[in-house]
């Protein structure tokens, strides 16, 4: 059963999109609306089960709503052919369609058919099945006589596995079927890869549950013409490609995935409808849709992919979705667009994405958009290209190929400046800038009037909206006045109206006169007055008073043309409220407008620069007054008693430092100021203007700053006339993001913009002809600027840290660029440069990361240091005239082979370090300093290797050739694993291998001299193997040292763990180069020095005996140390070890004093001792002022006196000085006696009066007490000893020694104890070892057990010794600590503005927590609202109080004074015919009224005709209006309701059990009427829905529909429900007899009665070659003659006579 079921409804699905007249499925409106249709049993389902009678069943496809089906449709009959009638000509039916209103609630309508076969299976039957079986996994198959296609079952359908239960066999792939439509069960989900491809027959697809649909599944069925899958998610590549007569597709709203070329080539494909959720979109999905003219772009998508619409040449617009950000590569070529408009948004558009569009004429850029790359417009040659706001980056050939006589027209935002877009755009066709939009046509507004010209307007071309509007001169019409809304009421009570715009009034003149020399004054309507012509205004006084004066004139104008007002000229006019004056008025002369009472505010034109005294004194009302930057002369006493005065000015002008004196409210306007000679600034919101005839600027400098450098400057215009751009003028104004210089500007001072990070863009005029140091250094948002072409040199550090610059042109006037001129320009990625440059300066291009390319000028002889350190140079080519190649010159590059000039005399070892892709040095054969080889540079000869290039990689094998290899030859080499030096090689500069990756290295056997630091940095070197047959070196342990190994020379830097062997005496210098953090060094005892130039790196820890020497060394220069222990030292045989160790500790004692010296000065005598490079001198001296001066010296050294040399010298005071008088060498042991004891010195006597026993005697003498001070000093020296240096028998000791005990340690109860040793504290000799003793054991003791408290358990007894403490039994928790029970307790409470505190106790012990802060609550703020001032009462500032105690916070302030009433009259009631009228006066401000007045009655009304205002409906009354003719009142008057009126065009229907209907029809209606609502008197037997369906149920009998209108207008309709189905009884609407001319068609439209019959309609010819009728009544004629068309339904047939003429 339900496989019949299943095959009747595909049937059914197929033949509702035939009918419809579309493929399969058709579609609503612009993929709108689905309609979903209803099928019920058939007459042929009843045979097969009786069972079935009473069911129904719904399956749904989608239909238009232009062929929406009303009724349940059912087919019976046989289908009659004469066997030539072509295959559309078999049964038509035609409905009717119903239009739903906006904004009900209309319910889709079910449409219920069957096929053609199953119209006929009364007598026919159904399609036969002529195959099945199964396929995939657990699905079944049938395919019927039709080519109709069934898949049941759950999964996914593939493309092999198709067994034919009826062959018995594999059949392969479903392609070995002729299949023309395919339909799925509600459980398949998912077609697979390949399943149906290349099957031509397949014509319709129905799928109602697929999700998948995957790759290549129905490509290259070129008959399908439908496809249904209301449940797609996914679409994967190529899933429908190349189905060329698939006209439409419909993508469900749950789709989110469409791969790549998935409807590509689909030749057909008209419209389609994407999913909204669409997220995944891929490359050339609609590639070569050719018909494709509508699609819709969801807005979840934020590209259209590459190649998506490529050869869519149909395709003439397009609604990008509102996210879209990238238009991909070839998105759209060759489309058919003749204009689009790229939405913004947009921010890239990709290569050829409008490849070949060759009907598109215009395009408009939006102002999101940041790049377009090249051949994206390529082939192509519209009109007109808009860029608005502003212009993306082009590549050189964006829109190329356009044709030598291109006439492309750009239009670019005039503020843009990039010239080199701008030079693409001239080279394309031609660039035109605009300011706001870009006029098409002119159209004249005929809008002129009494002071103006008219106008003319044009739209924008780009569609924008926007318009320009230009003044057409010649146009203006003194006599074209606007009177409407300036007016004032006469005594008589009419109207005296002022044009709007001149202020003339229409009235007459009432007097005029002169008032100068050529100036007239005219008063009108006895207020109003107007002075014009041209000059100065008399001066009047109060003998000769203005002739105004007196005539209570209220207004006055002024108007252009007049350059004064005179004095008093309006002086006591206490009516005056308002006063115009026109521009051109300089001076306003004293007492000009004294005593005006009435004058609330003055505005004065930009012109006047002088205000004579008293000018306005006593304008007591004068509330605002507003002067200008061009006031430069205003009297102290001006405003004299103008106390309710504000003044509107420029912060620092004249009129501000005229309220400032006087006390007066200002209120700022802007700022204004002075820079330069006869130049000016003028700051108005953040616009800054500088103007001025001056040629120098004022300079500036980092401390005194431009006065608008802390003001918000944003954008600055400097008008012409000034010359230069002066020092630090702009320098740090982060905000300045806009500036345009004048034409002629000459210069640009130092740090002019410097910092200036907001600036993206400047204009530099081609006048100037210097940029100074500094000028844009900083600008980090400057992206690109042109140079001017007269300079000839980029000073220093013009561009530096301009880290947003990308390209740079220099032009051919510039010989030099200086140091560091761009340098740190991140981005910089091309500088056009000047072929005339000779000089570049030290780092002029570091740091320009971006920099890949630069050619290097021929003129320039020197690359200087650091000039492209840091580049990013993919390629670097040497003029042939270079000469020095500086330090670091090209540092850091990217390029991997550089070729150095023969001219190239000298090579810095630093110039192209951190090149690390450099491989190849290739230097030119004509080179007489430098060669190359295997891409090493040499020296001429090539035995010196100089430089490894970083790039070179794996193992290394340096030439035999040579014998030396440079300072810094292989520095940062990090690439070179392996390195085998060759063995000629005799020296090894410095730094050579600093930084490689090396493991390990041999020295080869004549290598003789290794520099410092050669391995410096190579933190993975771990040996360092000298050859056995070296003279000079060996190794040991990996380290490399003396042939003695007596001394370290190199320690491998990867070691981690470093021990030198006893013997070695001295490390040398650069031994150590930059050690592993933690690297453990340990040295032996026999260490005496370690050079200082060693770098240890990361602070390594030093292993070392206590009493080494070297220790000494280690502490004064400050290095970590771990002891272990002391070295044994033979306490007899330490004699000279403890002198050396005395001296070291000495020599780092002194070494910790200023200057290595220790002084003690003293009265007559002093000594002191100095830290000398060979020893420590020491020096005694005893003076005896004005007579002589003895001193006595020795040096000591590591063993005692060095050389046993005492040397005396005597000092006698002679002529102002002391001056030497005899000096004594002696030469003696330091084993001197305690006593005084006489010595024999060697003397040379200059001063015959001494002999030599008494020198000899001074001298013994003088060293006793030197040697008795020195014990002394020694002492103060850190505890050293004479002995300790050697003088055991003056200190009368036996030993040189300082015994020292460690005092033993005492047994414990655990731990043995031991007896004293004794050794020496100074060199660690040992002179008693100690001995042990036995531990003593412990004695136990119990420890009481302890009840639980707040903090601590409870705990058992436990047991430990009474001696050490030791527990020997632990105590146990028995109950845990019963912890504090705190409770919080309140010392003192918060208030607003005063902390509290509060401390948390325990109930139990007492305890106490820290007191804690209760932070003060604070202020809860509250705004007292400002208050404006009213007529009555001042204006008050905003406060604040706090609303918790009231506190006031900030007062109220008292801002501006009452501001009076400002009275206008005011119409209460205007007089009409009948009616007096009133008015009264009102103040504007606060509403303010005198007391009313009356206006008199106008007469009678003069009514005209009715006039319906509002139709009469049947739910509501009409109004009409008439109208007074005079005074225009109104008179309304209602109009009845129309009577409700119902018509139904039956009364009575017949409906089969479960049919359905919608032909009842309602019409008739009066105006404004509408159904409400239908209701069934029986609903089991018969429903009714409220847009008039009516549907029968499953029982017979009758019943009444009634149907209410909004009006309650009711009308009512029988209908009877019977088992069988309704038969036709007539067919009406038809003629007889019909003329037709041959070839030409007609439409028979036939009425079924009842309506409700549902026997189908069909069509026959009594002879085809006469005329011809369609399945749907269309007759054609064919050639002259008479033929009858049958017309028949059910059993009722109707027949029309044709008759065809020619």
């Amino acid at each position: 059963m339900n496989r019949w079921k299943n095959m009747r409804r595909g049937m059914a699905v197929i033949l509702a999109a035939a009918m419809v007249g579309q493929s399969f499925p058709a579609y609503a409106g612009d993929f709108e609306t689905e309609i979903e249709t209803e099928s019920v049993e058939s007459e042929a389902e009843n045979d097969f089960s009786d069972a079935t009678e009473q069911e129904s069943e719904t399956d749904i496809a989608s239909v238009s709503p232009e062929s929406e089906q009303d009724d349940q449709i059912e087919l019976d009959g046989e289908m009659e052919s004469d066997g030539q009638a072509d295959t559309d000509e078999v049964v038509a039916v035609e409905e009717e369609t119903e239009d739903f209103d906006d904004g009900e609630n209309a319910e889709d309508e079910d449409i219920n058919v069957f096929t053609d076969e199953e119209a006929g299976s009364a007598d026919t039957g159904e399609a036969e099945i002529i195959d099945y079986g199964t396929c995939s996994e657990g699905l079944t198959w049938t395919l019927d006589s039709e080519g109709v296609l069934r898949i049941d079952g759950k999964g996914a359908v593939t493309k092999d596995n198709i067994y034919s239960s009826k062959q018995g066999k594999n059949i392969g792939s479903w392609w070995n079927l002729e299949i023309k439509s395919i339909i799925t069960g509600t459980k398949i989900t998912e077609i697979d890869e390949l399943a149906f491809q290349h099957i031509d027959s397949l014509t319709s697809l129905d799928l109602p549950n697929v999700y998948i649909i995957a790759g290549y599944a129905f490509r290259n069925c070129s008959s399908l013409t439908s496809i249904n899958m209301p449940e797609i998610h996914q679409i994967y590549w190529d899933a429908f490609a190349n189905c060329t007569s698939l006209e439409s597709v419909y993508i469900q709203d749950h789709a989110s995935y469409l791969g790549r070329n998935a409807f590509s080539g689909c030749k057909s494909l008209k419209r389609v409808h994407l999913s909204i959720n669409l997220s995944d979109l891929f490359e050339y999905v609609f590639k070569d849709c050719s018909s494709l003219t509508s699609v819709n772009i969801p807005s979840g998508l934020t590209e259209i992919p590459k190649g998506t619409f490529m050869g869519c040449s149909s395709l003439s617009s397009i609604s990008l979705g509102k996210n879209i950000t990238t238009i991909g590569e070839y998105a759209f070529e060759s489309t058919g667009f003749e204009e689009i408009t790229i939405p913004e948004g947009v921010k890239e558009i990709r290569t050829g994405a409008f490849l070949e569009c060759t009907k598109l004429k215009k395009i408009v850029f939006p102002s999101t958009l940041l790049k377009i790359y090249s051949e994206a417009f390529l082939q192509l040659r519209p009109d007109v290209v808009i860029f608005k706001e502003t212009v993306p980056t082009m590549e050189f050939n964006t829109f190329g190929d356009t044709g030598d006589d291109s006439s492309i027209k750009f239009y670019y935002p005039a503020r843009y400046s990039g010239w080199k877009m701008l030079s693409y755009m001239n080279e394309w066709g031609t660039a035109y800038a605009y300011d706001r939009v870009i006029p098409g046509e002119y159209h004249y507004n005929n809008d002129e009037t009494c002071i103006s010209n008219g106008t003319k307007t044009a739209e924008c071309i780009c569609g924008c909206g926007q318009t320009d509007t230009q003044e057409v001169e010649g146009t203006l019409n003194p006599d074209k006045h606007t009177y409407t809304d300036h007016y004032e009421i006469l005594p008589d009570g009419s109207r005296n109206y002022y044009c709007d715009l001149c202020g003339k009034p229409q009235t007459k003149e009432q007097e005029s006169g002169n008032c100068g020399d050529s100036l007239t004054w005219k008063i009108y309507n006895s207020n109003m007055l107007t002075i014009s012509g041209t000059g100065i205004m008399y001066d009047y006084d109060d003998e000769n008073p203005a002739p105004w004066g007196g005539k209570n004139i209220k207004y006055c104008k002024i108007e252009s043309g007049v350059t004064s007002i005179g004095y008093a000229a309006f002086k006591d006019c206490a009516d005056l409220t308002s006063i115009s004056m026109g521009d051109g008025i300089e001076k306003i002369g004293g007492y000009a407008f004294y005593g005006c009472t009435g004058l609330g505010e003055v505005q004065l034109p930009e012109s006047v620069d002088s205000i004579d005294e008293v000018a306005f004194g006593e304008c007591a009302a004068l509330k605002k007054f507003t002067a200008y930057q061009g006031l430069k002369w205003i009297e102290d006493n001006s405003f004299y008693k103008c106390k309710a005065l504000t003044i509107y000015g420029y912060t620092g002008s004249s009129i501000y430092e005229c309220a400032a004196k006087k006390g007066i409210a200002f209120e700022s306007l802007g700022y204004w100021g002075i820079c330069g000679d006869d130049m000016e600034w003028l700051l108005i919101g953040d616009e800054l203007t500088i103007s001025g005839e001056s040629t120098v600027m004022l300079d500036y400098t980092s401390e005194d700053k431009a006065p608008w450098s802390e003001l918000n400057v944003k954008r600055c215009i400097v008008k012409d006339g000034v010359k230069n751009i002066g020092n630090y003028a702009f320098a740090g104004c982060t905000g300045l993001t806009e500036i345009k210089l004048p034409d002629a500007i000459q210069g640009i001072g130092k740090n002019a913009f410097a910092d200036c990070t907001g600036l993206t863009e400047i204009e530099l005029p081609n006048a100037i002809t210097g940029i100074e140091e500094n000028a844009f250094a900083g600008c980090t948002g400057l992206t690109e600027i042109k140079l001017p072409n007269a300079i000839t040199g980029i000073e220093e550090s013009v561009f530096e840290g301009c880290t947003g610059l990308t390209e740079i042109e220099i032009p051919g006037s510039v010989t030099e660029i200086n140091n560091r001129a761009f340098a740190d320009c991140t981005l910089l990625r091309t500088v056009g440069r000047s072929e005339n440059i000779t000089e570049i300066g030290e780092e002029a291009f570091k740091g320009c990361a971006a920099l890949e390319a630069f050619v290097v000028p021929d003129g320039v002889t020197e690359i200087k240091t650091g000039t492209f350190d840091g580049c990013a140079l993919t390629e670097v080519q040497l003029p042939s005239a270079l000469k020095i190649i500086g330090s670091r010159a090209f540092a850091g590059n990217r390029f991997t082979e550089v070729e150095i000039p023969a001219s190239v005399t000298s090579i810095d070892q630093q110039a192209f370090t951190e090149c690390e892709q450099l491989e190849k040095y290739v230097v030119d054969t004509e080179s007489r300093s430098y060669s190359s080889s295997s891409g090493f540079l040499y020296n001429r000869v090539g035995t010196t290797l100089l430089s490894c290039p970083e790039g070179k990689a794996g193992v290394i094998t340096i030439s035999t050739k040579v014998k030396t290899i440079g300072d810094y030859a292989f520095r940062d080499c990090k690439k070179i694993t392996e390195l085998n030096l060759p063995p000629t090689l005799t020296t090894i500069g410095r730094y050579a291998f600093t930084n490689m990756t090396l493991y390990e290295i041999e020295i080869p056997p004549y290598v003789t001299s290794i520099g410092q630091y050669a391995f410096k940095d190579c933190m993975q070197l771990v040996a360092i193997n000298a050859d056995e047959e070296s003279e000079t070196f060996t190794s040991e342990k990996g380290i490399l040292c003396n042939k003695e190994k007596t001394n370290v020379e190199i320690c491998p830097p990867g070691l981690k763990e470093v021990t030198l062997w006893e013997g070695i005496t001295g490390i040398n210098a650069g031994t150590f180069t930059g050690m592993v953090e933690g690297t453990v060094i340990d040295l032996p005892f026999s260490l005496e020095s370690i050079s200082s130039e060693n770098d240890f790196g990361a602070a390594p820890v030093f292993h070392i005996y206590d009493n080494a020497i070297i220790k000494w060394y280690l502490q004064s220069a400050g290095y970590k140390w771990e002891s272990k222990g002391n070295y044994t030292v033979s306490w007899d045989n330490g004699g000279l070890y403890h002198k050396e160790m005395a001296y070291m500790q000495l020599r780092s004692i002194l070494s910790a004093k200023p200057n290595g010296t220790y002084e003690a000065p003293g009265e007559g005598i002093s000594y002191k001792l100095q830290l000398d490079r060979d020893g420590i001198d020491y020096q005694y001296t005893v003076t005896n002022p004005g007579k002589s001066k003895v001193t006595m010296s020795f040096q000591l050294g590591k063993y005692g006196v060095i050389d046993n040399k005492y040397t005396m010298n005597f000092y006698a005071y002679r002529l102002g000085d002391y001056e030497q008088g005899y000096r004594a060498t002696l030469y003696k042991s330091q084993n001197l006696f305690k006593e005084n004891q006489l010595l024999k010195f060697s003397w040379t006597i200059s001063n015959k009066s001494i002999d030599a026993d008494g020198a000899n005697q001074l001298a013994s003498i003088t060293l006793y007490n030197a040697l008795a001070y020195l014990s002394n000093g020694l002492f103060n020296c850190g505890g050293l000893q004479m002995k300790d240096v050697g003088y055991t028998s003056y200190v009368n000791v036996d030993t040189i020694h300082t015994v020292t005990s460690d005092g033993g340690k005492a047994p414990t109860c655990t731990e043995p104890g031991s007896t004293d040793r004794t050794y020496c504290s100074i060199c660690g000799a040992v002179k008693n070892e100690s001995g042990k003793i036995p531990a003593i054991g412990h004695t136990e003791e119990v420890i009481p057990a302890k009840e639980a408290t707040c903090t601590e358990p409870g705990l058992t007894e436990g047991k430990k010794c009474a001696v050490c403490g030791e527990i020997l039994e632990a105590q146990k928790e028995a109950t845990q600590a019963l912890g504090h029970n705190m409770a919080e307790v309140i010392d003192s409470p918060a208030t607003c503005e005063t902390d509290g505190s509060k401390h948390k106790e325990c109930t139990r012990c007492g305890a106490k927590e820290a007191e804690e802060t209760i932070t003060a609550t604070g202020h809860t703020e509250e705004v007292i609202p400002a208050k404006e001032a009213t007529c009555t009462e001042p204006s008050l500032t905003e406060g604040k109080k706090c609303s918790t105690c009231g506190k006031i916070l900030e007062p109220q302030e008292e801002a501006d004074p009452a501001l009076g009433h400002q009275m206008k009259s005011v119409t209460d009631k205007e007089a009409t015919c009948g009616v007096d009228g009133s008015r009264h006066e009102e103040c504007e401000v606060c509403g303010y009224k005198n007391a009313e007045e009356k206006i008199p009655a106008t007469g009678e009304h003069k009514y005209g005709a009715y006039k319906v205002t509002r139709d009469a409906t049947a739910l509501t009354n009409g109004i009409k209006v008439r109208s007074c003719s005079v005074c225009g009142n109104q008179e309304s008057a209602s109009i009845a309701k129309l009577n409700p009126i119902i018509k139904l065009n039956t009364t009575s229907i017949t409906l089969k059990v479960k049919q359905s209907t919608t032909k009842v029809t309602v019409s008739g209606l009066a105006k404004g009427d509408r159904v409400a609502f239908w209701k069934s008197s029986n609903t089991k037997i018969v429903t009714v829905s409220n847009t008039g369906k009516i549907t029968a149920q499953k029982k017979t009998g009758s019943a009444v529909l009634t149907v209410t209108l909004k009006s309650g207008k009711k009308a009512t309709v029988k209908v009877k429900v019977q088992k069988t189905d309704v038969k036709t009884k007539k067919i009406s609407g038809l003629s007889k007899n019909i003329t037709l001319k041959a070839k030409k068609k007609v439409t028979l439209k036939p009425v079924l009665s009842p309506i409700t019959s549902v026997q189908k309609i069909t069509y026959k010819t009594s002879n085809k070659a006469i005329a011809t009728v369609s399945n749907k009544g269309v007759i054609t004629a064919k050639k002259p003659g008479k033929v009858k068309i049958t017309v028949q339904a059910g059993t009722k047939k109707f027949v029309v006579t044709v008759t065809v003429k020619k």
